[in-house]
């Protein structure tokens, strides 16, 4: 109950834009309850007064239709106000959840089940809707619905009231036992499905690595697997519904046959008029239908609870890293990086940088090599603000990067990464992204996005295609070769013109030729940006003004590729691998 009671404060903040609507609403189903109680007594008064001869039958069948008819006439207004608020609230929640996890930081994007995210948001809308229109229409109006008759059955006859109460006080600890068992069913299945979307989905997205290795049969087996686990679940959890019906029903038709031959036993002592009797049978009749609905809706509720909790508590995320409560207004204009005495782990016991120093001026072009591991990609990740430090400074034209708000220090730096992320758009689309997300507005800046696909050695190999800049890509680029789609990375970031570049081995892929033509636009770019280049191909940085061996969470040695050479230290035995070191020790 206490976790029911949060997820739905939850759901209620959302409310408040359609408070007016809200209220209205609110105020058709009450009077829908109370216009149908009254109209099932003035048909018992009706019935009375017909049998003692001061009504005419013509005349009560009049009222009679009155009465029933208000409800009739008012609940489809109510049900289409009512739907139009959880669907408008509906929508707002799925908006407000894509926000979160397009704004949440990297921590939680490394840890997440892709499939399970995707599930909350893909289900979000109907989960949401179901979960809150149960709970205040269907569980309220029928709960109402239910206790309301019991009520006015005790002003008719206290002694049958008090049978219609005990009857229910006995059974409720039975429907509860067997609603927590529906519980424990559907939390099972709600992993089941997480489970088994999320190994769908990585299938899905590592389709190259499965078709190189044949392991079709076996990625299949896994599946099947996997939903044959979900079936399994999903059978156990649905008999709990088949439990839940026949208590339910069982409950009902107790209650109805007990009082019911209560009440004939009073009318035949006189002590029930025959309208107080149709009355009392005709709640009697509404209560089996009522008490199925509030079982209903209470099913619906536990199905979907665990669910909008998911969602709910997906919308609270924290991220690990903070804005500045204070951030400074000074935009980043030199592209200066200091590191100072940087610690950093990315598990407790398990430290990656240490006592961490280097600088770079700005405008200097630096490099960083060293054994895999050692901290290389770190260094990036810190400076990007992935991650915040557990000791130490970074800072940027000497202000610490904590200081500046998320956003600009972002855009003030720019990354070409290993393995460059595209859209599943145009190659227009994927360059200019740079610039504008609005695939309907990058059309407008199609002349700089021609300019950097220049820069960037990939103009001639666009215009090779039958679409040109109109290609799509793929998902993650999956048309494109990996040299391609790094060139279409490196288009983008000249496009952005960042105070701070940063090339994570950003001509890894790149042919011989195509690495000579890079090198060219580094050696441009470099002139007007704090250029940082991770690279294990020693090769594409000998020209850096600046090269810093890191391993082990610490810069071992620096200086520029000549320097380093004559020092016959690691960077040393590096480069003697790599241009051929193994064939002259043979």
């Amino acid at each position: 109950m206490k976790r029911f009671l949060q997820v739905y404060l939850e759901y209620f903040k959302y409310t408040k834009p359609y408070r007016f609507h809200y209220i209205i609403s609110w105020l058709g189903v009450i009077f829908l309850l109370v216009t149908y109680n009254i109209s099932i007594f003035v048909v018992g008064d009706l019935v009375d007064k017909i049998a003692a001869g001061n009504q005419k039958v013509s005349e009560a069948i009049v009222l009679i239709g009155i009465t029933i008819s208000l409800p009739l006439l008012i609940e489809p207004f109510a049900f289409y106000i009512k739907s139009r608020i959880f669907s408008s609230i509906s929508r707002d929640i799925v908006n407000t959840a894509y926000k979160r996890i397009i704004t949440l930081d990297h921590a939680f994007h490394t840890a997440k089940q892709t499939g399970k995210v995707a599930s909350m948001l893909i289900t979000a809308h109907s989960t949401i809707f179901m979960f809150v229109w149960q709970t205040e229409w269907l569980l309220v109006e029928s709960l109402a619905g239910y206790v309301v008759p019991i009520i006015l059955v005790y002003f008719i006859k206290p002694e049958l009231g008090i049978a219609m109460t005990l009857i229910l006080l006995i059974s409720m600890p039975v429907l509860i036992q067997i609603l927590r068992w529906n519980i424990r069913r559907r939390r099972k299945v709600k992993d089941a499905e997480y489970s088994r979307t999320d190994l769908i989905l990585d299938g899905i997205s590592n389709y190259e690595t499965i078709r190189t290795f044949s392991r079709e049969s076996e990625e299949v087996g896994h599946v099947e697997r996997s939903v044959g686990k979900w079936k399994f679940a999903v059978d156990r959890y649905e008999n709990t519904f088949r439990a839940i019906d026949f208590i339910t029903r069982l409950v009902g038709v107790s209650t109805f046959i007990a009082v019911a031959f209560l009440a004939y036993h009073y009318f035949e002592l006189s002590e029930l008029t025959l309208g107080a009797f149709i009355v009392v049978i005709t709640y009697l009749i509404q209560l089996v239908g009522r008490l199925i609905g509030v079982v209903f809706s209470l099913r619906e509720i536990i199905k979907n609870l665990p669910i909008a909790d998911d969602l709910f508590s997906l919308i609270n995320e924290k991220n690990t890293v903070k804005e500045a409560s204070n951030p400074v207004k000074i935009k980043i204009l030199k592209g200066k990086v200091q590191f100072k005495n940087v610690f950093f782990g990315y598990e407790k016991n398990r430290g990656i940088l240490s006592r961490l120093d280097f600088s770079v001026k700005s405008k200097q072009n630096i490099a960083l090599v060293g054994p895999s591991g050692g901290g290389k990609s770190t260094c990036v990740k810190l400076l990007m603000r992935y991650y915040d430090v557990k000791k130490g400074t970074i800072l940027i034209d000497d202000i610490d990067i904590k200081k500046y708000p998320l956003a600009h220090l972002k855009e003030s730096i720019g990354i070409v990464p290993q393995e460059p992320s595209l859209f599943n758009k145009s190659i227009l689309y994927n360059i200019g992204y740079a610039l504008c997300s609005d695939p309907e507005k990058t059309e407008g800046y199609k002349q700089q996005i021609i300019e950097a696909s220049k820069r960037a050695c990939v103009y001639d190999f666009v215009m090779s295609l039958p679409n040109g800049f109109d290609t799509i890509v793929g998902e993650r680029g999956i048309k494109l070769s990996g040299g391609q789609k790094q060139r279409i990375a490196i288009a983008r970031v000249l496009l952005k013109m960042p105070k701070i570049v940063i090339f994570d081995e950003a001509t890894s892929m790149l042919d011989s030729e195509s690495e000579q033509a890079i090198k060219i636009a580094f050696a441009e770019l470099s002139k007007d940006t704090t250029t940082i280049v991770i690279a294990h191909r020693l090769s594409t940085i000998i020209n850096s003004d600046k090269i810093l061996v890191i391993d082990k969470g610490r810069v071992l040695e620096r200086g520029t590729h000549r320097q380093l050479i004559k020092k016959k230290g690691l960077y040393s035995r590096l480069w003697d691998i790599q241009s051929g070191g193994f064939q002259k020790a043979n």
